[in-house]
């Protein structure tokens, strides 16, 4: 079954539950791994490498509704992520992230727009059972 891109809701903690990104219109979500070279140049001259750290990031882009200055003085702060499949309630992840880079666009004449790069801290888990802690 193919998953559309408007069935992917990125969501942070908030004292009712979980917060959707307000009028998002985009998400991307991406994991890295580090690559370590193993090789050196006895080994020959092809390279070889294996993998590192993992690190991961979230942009989400919107509309701007009621507020600009809770997007914008988020900068700094964690949030409890959860990145999520709104068709499906089992198919989540959850992890810490650091609030960076919040931008506001506004061009005279059409709708403002947010982005938010939010950085993972520690492990993007596939959660039933997580333990909140920020």
């Amino acid at each position: 079954m193919l998953i559309h891109g408007g069935q992917i809701v990125v969501s942070k903690i908030a004292d009712s539950g979980y917060e959707a990104f307000a009028a998002a219109k985009s998400c991307e979500v991406e994991v890295d791994c580090e690559e370590l070279e193993v090789s050196s140049p006895a080994t020959g001259k092809w390279r070889d490498y294996t993998d590192g750290r993992l690190g991961w990031r979230v942009t989400v882009s919107g509309l701007v509704t009621n507020t600009i200055s809770d997007k914008l003085l988020m900068a700094g702060k964690k949030v409890y992520v959860k990145i999520a499949n709104a068709t499906d309630a089992d198919d989540y992840l959850t992890g810490n992230a650091l609030v960076k880079s919040p931008k506001l666009t506004a061009n005279k004449g059409s709708i403002s727009q947010y982005s938010v790069v939010l950085v993972g801290c520690g492990e993007l888990a596939q959660a039933e059972d997580v333990t909140v802690e920020i």
